[in-house]
């Protein structure tokens, strides 16, 4: 055999190696039919990126991917999602009959880790979900006490089981997942730049690890001190409004991000109610960002609560750029912006909120 033709054959194994080594297949097994599909996640919303029919109760898919993200696989006859990482390795699911959140993935050692962690997690969850259940029940102060240090109890077990497991997996695709779900509001801005710096690139070079750090990004440009960023969105009449529209004729704006379902947003509305009535005839306007979907839903909120003041929404959830400006993950959120256009105050309330806007007033 000739040199060329050896150097041939190696390569051709080589390529065969590296070809096997990069792409997925996902072997899964179930009881429902039709068709399942693979999802990409941006945010709140999945993507189908691929479907299969099932047969036999299973079904494959195969493919690869340049980096380790959570996927998600829904199923035609069934509501719900089951996540998973998607790496490109071989991994066997087995979906549950009950739901597809239940289901287990049983081959894919970067899975099964992270499957450990959260079944501890589950169950530390539902402990004390049984015991908050006792402490609302209780009428002795001295029980309510005693449950009470337990509910607390429990927390601190779940936050200690996300910090050790973080620690010790700090170097795997899964740890920044674990970092945004569990751990990113016990650290400041610059905490979690520091933590970020310690990971390695893989475990952070993926959808997550971006996203925070856009989001830490983000963070900083909407921080208190900083100037306001735009926001155009349409009225309920479709009339297009800017914030700019408004501080243009106010002297203090509460930008406040709410939905028609978000029980914490309508709770907050009559303190709100009593700030607007209080300073709208001195220059104070609200401006509220709704993250709805259904136009419906929203205007009947709006009519429902009586809230006069300007109102605005994509009708998008929350696939909405406002969403990454000002850096939010939940709703209710206010950001209160001076006439010069400076954020002033972030999720302010009750007299600290009131006490804020006399100061843009003066």
């Amino acid at each position: 055999m000739n040199q060329i033709s050896l150097i041939t054959i190696i390569l051709t194994m080589v390529l065969a190696g590296c070809s096997k080594k990069n792409e997925y297949s996902i072997i899964g097994e179930t009881n429902y039919t039709g068709k399942v599909y693979l999802n990409s996640a941006k945010g709140f919303n999945l993507s189908p990126i691929d479907s299969v029919s099932i047969e036999n109760k299973t079904f494959n898919f195969k493919g690869n991917v340049e980096s380790c993200d959570q996927h998600f696989l829904t199923f035609e006859a069934k509501k719900g999602a089951f996540g998973f990482f998607l790496d490109n390795e071989e991994i066997h699911i087995q979906v549950s009959d009950e739901h597809p959140y239940f289901s287990k993935v049983t081959k894919s050692k970067l899975n099964t880790e992270f499957q450990a962690f959260t079944s501890q997690l589950n169950e530390l969850v539902k402990a004390q979900s049984e015991e908050r259940k006792k402490y609302y029940a209780a009428s002795e102060p001295a029980k309510r006490d005693s449950l009470l240090k337990l509910l607390q109890h429990y927390g601190s077990k779940q936050n200690d089981l996300a910090h050790t497991t973080f620690d010790q997996n700090i170097e795997k695709p899964y740890a920044t997942t674990i970092l945004i779900q569990y751990l990113k509001n016990s650290y400041s801005t610059d905490q979690l730049d520091s933590v970020l710096n310690k990971m390695s690139q893989k475990a952070k070079d993926n959808n997550a690890g971006r996203m925070l750090i856009s989001e830490i990004k983000n963070t900083r440009r909407s921080a208190v001190g900083q100037p306001f960023i735009n926001i155009t969105q349409p009225s309920p009449n479709g009339e297009q409004i800017s914030l700019q529209d408004i501080l243009n004729k106010n002297q203090c704006v509460l930008v406040d991000f709410w939905a028609s379902w978000c029980s914490p947003c309508i709770a907050s509305m009559p303190e709100i109610k009593k700030v607007y009535e209080t300073y709208k005839d001195q220059g104070f306007e609200i401006y509220a960002v709704s993250i709805d979907s259904n136009k419906e839903a929203w205007l009947n909120a709006i009519d429902k609560h009586e809230l006069t003041w300007t109102h605005v929404s994509e009708l998008k959830g929350w696939d909405i750029d406002a969403k990454e400006h000002y850096a939010f993950t939940g709703v209710p959120t206010t950001i209160l912006i001076d006439k010069q256009g400076v954020i002033v105050a972030r999720n302010l309330h009750g007299n600290e909120l009131e006490g804020k806007i006399k100061e843009c007033l003066k």
